[in-house]
């Protein structure tokens, strides 16, 4: 057992679904600090998608408050002017969730549900605390962290404690990081984004209360959307000549760009009446932003030791399609359940190098992915224009496309097949003299992966019937029994059962809930791309750790023994 606290530093949407997940998991010995005076007012990172509403789910409480106030996001709407619409996608209709939509909220009400969560379990933001420095001590079991609270006043204290893991969630500027040496390689993107949340005097017709409104007119693109209380969100992008109107004449930058400043409520108005809608009329400016997009992932998202990064202290993206936030929590969710299970003493601290081998991919794949399409949506040449727009109309009414592209821009289609460190196959093919049929069916799954769930993929829960809505705290097993005539031997529901049990047995506590599909549901098997006896492994996350055909116990416990658990000496 690894003793000792858990030191969380940065109290945002992602520190905070560390914490949530950590207390789920059992983990209760948490400290949370942020260096800021208290809890910040901010919109920012205001869209939630699906696969992030799955995992919120899992925390009592959250996803009913964020539906008390909340704004949906059923469809994309895009216009080439204020007044018709362009092309609309309709979201819903491509997803296959128990959350078909986004959610819109603000960042700060989304934290003020992640802290009434964690408050539940006596956890809380510790403000005004700052971590300076750490050092391990002298046998590497643990870290000294530094911290300094009521910086510069009277109050000020300094404190060092030890702590088992420590783990920066304390954003793109995050000082840990910085404290770590892990560079933070990419670029600053020559564009300026202006983000303004208001209230209009007017109805702004083009916005859809259930829709995010994509505006792509000729100097530029925004999107805008409804935001709860009768309020709208948008975001305006300028090219470096539009954002030398709002810039100081004389102070650059660290990357050489002049020193941005606010806007004046009369300039939002006058940006917005022509970038937007001329409807717009501000009444009330709830929250505003001057920024530049950087788009940067850190080069590790660990020491390989005890210490580690989360959200946007390991990557930071341009805003477009609202991806930030939502893979700030799923990292979290990755490294909360593993750092559980080691401190709990259940699994090896080798365990935790998965988190960066998994999650440093989808990192990168998350900056390429986004700065493509900031790049083609804030282009200015009129012929790429044209092309584009041409390009977007024409995908924007295929279904084949928008059941690929909804999926990935709601984060569902993220997966860890590429990450052999926690994603095993096991396949043991029927004979082809006796039973060539299912051996060729056998060949044809294992090889084509487009038509089945693979290790590595996120498990689609929606499609199961009657499955309990509480989301287990350990693996979970499922075991199909196979189609007729797709086995090499007819199975039993009796020795199915004693799968079961031999597993759960061999792995209390850590097995956690077990299922089995009889033959009779044929379109689960097709959904889930089985034909012959399987069985499925799911990780706390969700995701697919083994997939086993035909299933049996040793590819369990090999997969949990060497992957996952303690040889049982080490955990006495």
């Amino acid at each position: 057992m690894v003793n000792g606290p858990i030191l969380i530093v940065g109290g945002g949407p992602t520190g905070l679904t560390l914490a949530a997940e950590l207390i789920r998991q059992g983990v209760l010995d948490i400290t949370v600090i942020d260096k800021l005076p208290g809890p910040l007012r901010q919109t920012k990172a205001s869209v939630t998608w699906p696969r992030s509403l799955e995992l919120l789910e899992r925390y009592e409480g959250v996803l009913p408050a964020l539906h008390n106030r909340c704004d949906f996001v059923h469809r994309v709407v895009l216009h080439r002017n204020p007044t018709s619409v362009f092309r609309e996608v309709p979201l819903s209709a491509h997803l296959s969730s128990k959350h078909p939509h986004g959610v819109l909220v603000e960042q700060w009400y989304m934290e003020e549900c992640l802290r009434a969560h964690l408050a539940c379990a006596n956890v809380a933001v510790q403000y005004d605390s700052e971590l300076v420095g750490y050092e391990y001590n002298t046998d590497a079991s643990c870290v000294i962290a530094t911290i300094v609270r009521k910086k510069g006043t009277p109050d000020e204290t300094t404190t060092a404690t030890a702590y088992a893991f420590v783990v920066g969630c304390d954003g793109a500027r995050s000082g840990i990081r910085k404290l770590m040496g892990i560079s933070f390689s990419g670029v600053t993107m020559p564009l300026g984004f202006v983000g303004v949340h208001f209230k209009s005097t007017t109805p702004v017709t083009l916005v859809h209360r259930d829709a995010l409104s994509i505006v792509l007119y000729d100097d530029g693109g925004s999107f805008i959307t409804a935001m709860p209380n009768d309020s709208y969100l948008a975001i305006v992008d300028l090219s470096l000549a539009q954002d030398a109107a709002y810039v100081s004449p004389d102070e650059v930058d660290a990357h050489g760009y002049p020193v941005q400043r606010a806007l004046t409520r009369d300039e939002m108005q006058a940006l917005l009446a022509s970038r937007v809608s001329p409807e717009v009329a501000i009444s009330e400016v709830l929250w505003s932003t001057h920024f530049r997009v950087n788009a940067r992932v850190a080069t590790k998202y660990s020491d390989s030791q005890r210490i580690f990064l989360c959200g946007d202290a390991c990557h930071c993206h341009t805003p477009l399609l609202g991806q930030g936030m939502n893979v700030g929590i799923q990292d979290a969710v990755n490294l909360g359940w593993k750092l559980a299970l080691v401190v709990r003493g259940v699994a090896t601290p080798t365990l935790l190098a998965s988190y960066g081998d998994e999650r440093l991919i989808v990192g990168q794949e998350l900056i390429a992915m986004t700065t493509r399409a900031q790049t083609a949506f804030s282009h200015r040449h009129p012929v790429f224009q044209q092309v584009r727009n041409s390009v977007v109309g024409g995908l924007a009414r295929s279904d084949r496309f928008l059941d690929i592209w909804a999926p990935n821009l709601c984060e569902l289609s993220t997966n860890y097949r590429r990450n052999p460190g926690l994603t095993a196959e096991s396949w043991t093919l029927a004979s082809m003299v006796s039973h060539p049929f299912v051996h060729l069916q056998q060949l044809w799954l294992q090889y084509c992966k487009t038509s089945r769930v693979c290790a590595g993929d996120r498990w689609p829960y929606e499609k199961f019937s009657s499955l309990s809505s509480k989301a287990s705290t350990g693996f979970e097993l499922y075991l199909f029994q196979g189609l007729e005539g797709y086995n090499s031997h007819s199975v039993t529901v009796g020795e199915l059962e004693a799968v079961v049990r031999e597993v759960t047995l061999a792995f209390p506590g850590l097995v956690t809930q077990c299922r089995i599909e009889l033959a009779t549901n044929e379109a689960l098997y097709a959904t889930i791309g089985v034909l012959g006896q399987c069985l499925f492994l799911i990780r706390p996350d969700g995701y697919v750790g083994l997939r086993s055909e035909p299933g049996n116990v040793d590819d369990v416990s090999a997969y949990l023994r060497q992957r996952v658990v303690l040889p049982p000496a080490a955990q006495a």
